[in-house]
C-alpha cells in the first residue's frame, strides 16, 4: 500500500534525482525498505497529471510508450500445411534432399539472410538478402542457391 512516505521519497527522487519508477524500486528493494511496484508508481504519476500535476514530466519517456512498427500486414498462405503434418520420411531425417529454409533478421530489423539447411547431413546454403524478407526477391535466391541441387531436392519446410 502506497504510504505518505514512500510517497515523498517517490517524489523527491522523480523530481531531484530524475530516477525512473524501476529505478526507485529497485534502489528501495536494494537498501531494504519497503516500496510499492514501479506499476503502482505509474498510477501515481498517471493520476497526478490527470489532476494537472508535473511529475510526469520528471519520467524518462513522459509516460510516453513506443509503438512497435510492423512491416506491413502479414500474408496468410492458403493452403498452408502445418509443420507438424510433414512427411514421416522428413522428419526422421533419412533422405537427402529435405530441407528447412529460415530467415535470419538484424537487429535493425532491415538486413536479413536466408538460410537452406538441408535435414539429414546438415548442409547450409545461405545467402544475405539485400531486400529484406520480401517474397519475390527472397524466393528468386532460394530458387538460385537450391538450382545446382535441383535433382536432389524433395521437400522444403518453413517453421512459420
Amino acid at each position: 500500500k502506497l504510504t505518505p512516505d514512500m510517497e515523498r521519497v517517490i517524489k523527491k527522487h522523480l523530481i531531484t534525482d530524475q530516477w525512473s519508477p524501476e529505478q526507485i524500486c529497485g534502489q528501495a528493494k536494494l537498501h531494504g525498505f519497503s516500496m510499492v511496484s514501479h506499476e503502482r508508481i505509474y498510477e501515481l504519476i498517471r493520476k497526478d497529471k490527470a489532476d494537472g500535476g508535473t511529475l510526469w514530466k520528471h519520467t524518462p519517456h513522459k509516460l510516453k510508450h513506443r509503438k512497435r512498427s510492423s512491416s506491413g500486414k502479414q500474408v496468410s498462405i492458403k493452403n498452408k500445411i502445418s509443420i507438424e503434418f510433414r512427411p514421416a520420411v522428413v522428419d526422421k531425417k533419412e533422405r537427402c534432399g529435405d530441407r528447412e529454409i529460415d530467415t535470419i533478421m538484424g537487429k535493425d530489423g532491415k538486413g536479413a539472410i536466408l538460410t537452406l539447411t538441408e535435414r539429414k547431413t546438415g548442409f547450409l546454403l545461405m545467402e544475405k538478402l539485400v531486400s529484406g524478407k520480401q517474397a519475390l526477391p527472397l524466393s528468386k535466391v532460394a530458387v538460385r542457391l537450391l538450382y545446382p541441387y535441383k535433382e536432389n531436392v524433395h521437400t522444403i519446410t518453413s517453421d512459420t
